[in-house]
């Protein structure tokens, strides 16, 4: 099984010039900051760990804050997806309190993993408890070993 990575194509750049201008204008980038993100909503990959049992792989993916109903977990052409949004509904603020800083936005994310063929994809559990996605993903017998007799 493969990890099929996304990288935004300027992440670097992105990220060496921000850190720069953090330094250079912190108080001006504070007050544009909530203004332009808050129109896009950021990508952010959950952190994952695959491991590999004898009869199966187990694959473990942050979740923080998401309930079963906005995680979709597919599999189509030998392709495990899962996918995941969060959105966070904008309050109108009416009354005497204001917002000073927001930083909850509405986010989602999208991984995929190659599966191949030692994968039973007919037998595919996931299951989310406590901000944690588990899959278990069983080996076909035709690939999981047995142990031999000897007379």
């Amino acid at each position: 099984m493969k990890l099929v990575k996304y990288q935004q194509p300027f992440d670097l750049f992105d990220s060496m010039f921000h850190g720069m201008n953090r330094g250079l204008f912190p108080a001006y980038l504070g007050a544009c900051d909530t203004e332009v993100k808050a129109e896009t909503p950021p990508l952010r990959l959950p952190r994952t760990n695959i491991v590999e049992k004898d009869d199966s792989y187990v694959v473990t993916m942050e979740m923080p804050g998401l309930s079963r109903e906005d995680i979709e977990v597919s599999v189509e052409n030998d392709k495990l997806t899962v996918k995941g949004e969060k959105t966070v509904e904008k309050k109108e603020e009416k009354d005497e309190h204001s917002t000073l800083r927001r930083e909850i936005r509405t986010s989602k994310f999208e991984r995929s993993f190659s599966l191949g063929k030692e994968v039973d994809q007919d037998k595919i559990k996931a299951g989310v408890k406590e901000g944690v996605l588990t899959i278990a993903l069983p080996k076909s017998s035709e690939k999981v070993g047995r142990k031999v007799d000897v007379n």
